[in-house]
This record gives C-alpha cells, sequence and structure tokens, in this order.
C-alpha cells in the first residue's frame, strides 16, 4: 500500500474513532477514544510513515469529517472549521511531540513508549486547553491540568498495553515459526 494511502488509511479510522468521545470542561474540549487508536496506528500500520506528516493528514480529515458531521447546511462551514481548530492543533500537536521522543519507531522501548504516549497526549491536551484558555479566560486551572493528566495517563497505558502485547504476540509468532523451521530442517 502506497504511504499516502497509509496515511489517509490512518486519518479516516481516527476521524471515526474521534466519534467516540466525552465533553468534560466544555461542550467543545472532547476526550476521545481515537488517542488510543492513533498511536496503535502508528506504531503498526505507520511504521515506515512521517509521524508529522501523518498527524497533519489527521488534523485535516477530523477537521474535515466533524465539519461535515456538525454543518449538515445549518451552520456556515468556515466557523465550523474555525471552532474545530483547537481539534486540529491537538493532532499537530500530538505529532510533534511523539516524533521528538520516538524518531525510530523499529528500535523504540517499552519504557519510551509509555512514557511517550503520556507526554504527546498530555502536552496536546495541554496545548488544546491553552487554545480554549485565549478563547474563555478561566479554563486553565490546576484541577483540569490533574484531569488531564490522568486521562493522558489512562490512554497512554492502555494503547501502551495494546502495543505491548502485539509487540510479544509477534516475537512468540517468529519463535514459532523459527521453531517449526528448523524441526523441518532436522527432519
Amino acid at each position: 500500500m502506497k504511504d499516502w494511502k497509509k496515511m489517509l488509511l490512518i486519518a479516516s479510522v481516527t476521524a471515526l474513532s474521534s466519534e467516540l468521545y466525552w465533553n468534560i470542561f466544555s461542550s467543545r474540549f472532547r476526550i476521545s477514544l481515537s488517542v488510543i487508536l492513533l498511536p496503535v496506528l502508528l506504531m503498526t500500520l505507520g511504521k515506515n510513515l512521517s509521524t508529522i506528516k501523518t498527524c497533519i493528514t489527521t488534523a485535516i480529515i477530523v477537521v474535515l469529517f466533524r465539519t461535515l458531521l456538525a454543518s449538515s447546511g445549518v451552520s456556515d462551514a468556515t466557523n465550523m472549521i474555525l471552532l474545530l481548530l483547537p481539534n486540529a492543533a491537538f493532532y499537530i500537536t500530538y505529532g510533534f511531540v511523539f516524533a521528538i521522543f520516538i524518531s525510530n519507531k523499529h528500535t523504540c522501548s517499552s519504557k519510551t513508549l509509555l512514557f511517550t504516549l503520556f507526554t504527546s497526549d498530555w502536552c496536546s491536551n495541554l496545548v488544546e486547553l491553552c487554545i480554549f484558555e485565549s478563547e474563555q479566560p478561566g479554563s486553565f486551572t490546576l484541577q483540569r491540568l490533574g484531569v488531564l493528566a490522568a486521562v493522558a495517563l489512562f490512554r497512554a497505558l492502555l494503547a501502551g498495553l495494546f502495543l505491548i502485547g502485539e509487540s510479544q504476540y509477534r516475537a512468540l509468532l517468529k519463535k514459532e515459526e523459527n521453531e517449526n523451521r528448523y524441526r523441518r530442517l532436522f527432519l
């Protein structure tokens, strides 16, 4: 599959899964399950892709998808896009932070992965919250920072467990394949 097709697939799956969310601070600040799925897709399907390009593509697709869903001819699409820019900033920030800590997805340790997942999620939510603070003063509080840290930790652990489990499963399959090869060679 071509790289751009993989990027579009990752972006589309993330955009669809971003519709499973909770509003915790306001109706525009979403805590989504897509942030569990995004790093899994980046580390599996997008292992050879640029993280930053993939996350920028994801941000664009998410904004377009949410604009199409929300506007449905009732509201102005331009205003809708402006309202969704903090969401785009989330995915772009996520990609940059992720790329800073994981430069080579093939040789990433479990500790680095978990730290990166948490840091990427928390920093991205922080950027999104700062954008909301500029629009609605008073939305940036220590309590909200704590909630965002807890959410980031939860999502990072879920994504990390899935990725570590997937890695262990691949290692087990490789070991079994090697044993079968030796068995056939011996016979």
